[in-house]
């Protein structure tokens, strides 16, 4: 199984880039093969909804940036994980913007590579609460991305870690991480 994992912390060991190396680890461990993309450290521009992905004659996403090089990466992997800190209540943007030029290969559901995929998400957060740190509203909105591409969610690895490491003092997480990447 060829899984991709996006991570998108500024942070180049944040508490959630950790955690997606826990789910490497897993995955590596039973053989499947993993390529991580460090989505903070691309250029990745906004979807301008010009809608060339629609056009008759479709040719995808005509913005030219780090995202053209993420395409076939998608298109090509059967797991997709969604590695964020969480920021004002949701997902960050480095992944958000990302995720909003998914629309270049999938404008809709006639062209659409994502069905069938399995996505499964990484989430950290400063608050001791997943319900008061927004982590909840980012679950929901890739759960209904899911539902949208008709792809498989397959649910979320989550906990508190504000300063940038925090994650490593929480042995149980980390072992959560790791097994997510097992059982994929």
């Amino acid at each position: 199984m060829k899984v991709l994992i996006l991570t998108s912390s500024h942070r180049k060991n944040g508490n959630s880039n950790i955690l997606a190396q826990e789910v490497n680890k897993g995955a590596s461990e039973k053989g499947h093969s993993t390529t991580t993309i460090d989505l903070a450290r691309l250029t990745i521009n906004g979807c301008r909804d010009c809608g060339c992905c629609e056009a008759p004659k479709y040719n995808g996403c005509i913005i030219k940036d780090d995202m053209v090089s993420i395409y076939p990466q998608l298109i090509a992997a059967d797991t997709i994980i969604l590695a964020s800190p969480i920021y004002w209540c949701n997902i960050n943007g480095q992944l958000k913007q990302c995720i909003d030029r998914w629309k270049g290969i999938a404008p809709d559901r006639e062209h659409n590579p994502f069905q069938g995929k399995n996505i499964g998400a990484i989430f950290s957060y400063g608050d001791t609460d997943v319900l008061t740190s927004g982590c909840v509203n980012a679950i929901k909105s890739l759960q209904d991305l899911c539902e949208y591409a008709q792809a498989k969610w397959l649910g979320a690895v989550y906990g508190t870690a504000f300063k940038a490491g925090d994650v490593l003092e929480n042995k149980e997480l980390l072992q959560q991480a790791k097994q997510f990447g097992n059982d994929l």
